[in-house]
């Protein structure tokens, strides 16, 4: 099963978000066209929908379908970002993928600055992954994607991190990619 998870891309103005060093080859492949690369660089609010309308565009060249998770990465923020400001920016870009068929979720990480409260009754996803990072619980939900990381562990040399699946507290789930 697969699922995809977008950092956001460049954009103008400001920098809400640090970097990150880069994709390994094998990851970047597949999303070469741009709004899956680092270093991440949010913008402002209003760039959420163009954000959006990019994970969008490139989650369909790489040939996934309608109906899947396509997962906003939400970490590396600055603690002076506005917290009124990363919400209209998660919310625009969880539109538009919302627009183009797919389903937004949104992958907690590091120093994603917004409270569970936040993520919880201001964000208009349904579907939460939790990083390995510490990071606030999602109330009454809960998360659908648990990250732990074991220290080296790899594949073919490539350092990787395990996810758990689970429905949520309210028996959602992940919506899979799945090899027919």
């Amino acid at each position: 099963m697969y699922s995809i998870r977008i950092p956001p891309g460049r954009a103008a103005e400001g920098r809400p978000f640090r970097d990150r060093g880069q994709y390994h080859p094998r990851c970047r492949a597949g999303l070469d066209a741009g709004s899956a690369r680092y270093p991440r660089e949010l913008v402002i609010a209003s760039a959420g929908d163009q954000e959006g309308k990019n994970a969008a565009k490139h989650a369909q060249q790489i040939g996934f379908p309608e109906g899947v998770n396509v997962w906003l990465d939400l970490e590396g923020a600055k603690a002076s970002t506005p917290h009124e400001t990363m919400i209209a920016y998660c919310n625009a870009w969880f539109a538009e993928i919302e627009e183009a068929g797919f389903v937004p979720g949104v992958y907690v990480g590091a120093r994603a600055i917004l409270t569970g409260n936040e993520l919880f009754w201001r964000l208009t996803t349904k579907h939460y992954w939790k990083s390995g990072s510490r990071i606030p619980d999602i109330p009454h939900r809960g998360y659908q994607l648990i990250q732990s990381i074991i220290r080296n562990d790899k594949i073919d040399g490539v350092a990787i991190d395990r996810n758990l699946t689970k429905n949520d507290n309210f028996g959602g789930s992940v919506q899979w990619l799945s090899a027919s």
